[in-house]
């Protein structure tokens, strides 16, 4: 998994908790499963199906992890953009949210939502 979609929530809630906008996609609305179904109903497609998919990534430590973070689009830029105190803070505020196992690891859950339908004949 080349993504970092997974880490986006727990530095986005740790984010907004400072006063800091994160950067969201254009459609972030439209991956909620009612919308996908929704979107997909409209288009008149038959045999909409839905399904969650969760994964787990874990990180040799928080750092790792941290640094994994900031490759991502969406929150790397407002890390670069704001004050070294403010990220070494924003960065404090999220490993206490992301706590190690007993060698160090951190292990996160992500999850995407999935929608397949078929072309009516």
């Amino acid at each position: 998994m080349r993504g970092t979609w997974w880490a986006a929530k727990p530095i986005h809630a740790e984010m907004r908790a400072m006063g800091l906008k994160p950067l969201l996609p254009p459609s972030f609305g439209a991956s909620r499963m009612e919308a996908l179904r929704d979107l997909w109903t409209a288009t008149g497609l038959d045999a909409i199906e839905t399904r969650e998919i969760t994964v787990l990534r874990t990180f040799a430590d928080f750092d790792d992890f941290w640094a994994t973070s900031l490759m991502s689009g969406n929150i790397g830029p407002i890390v670069a953009a704001i004050s070294a105190g403010d990220a070494e803070r924003l960065k404090t505020r999220v490993h206490a949210r992301l706590p190690a196992d007993e060698a160090g690891h951190i292990t996160y859950a992500g999850r995407a939502n999935a929608v397949k339908g078929c072309v009516p004949k």
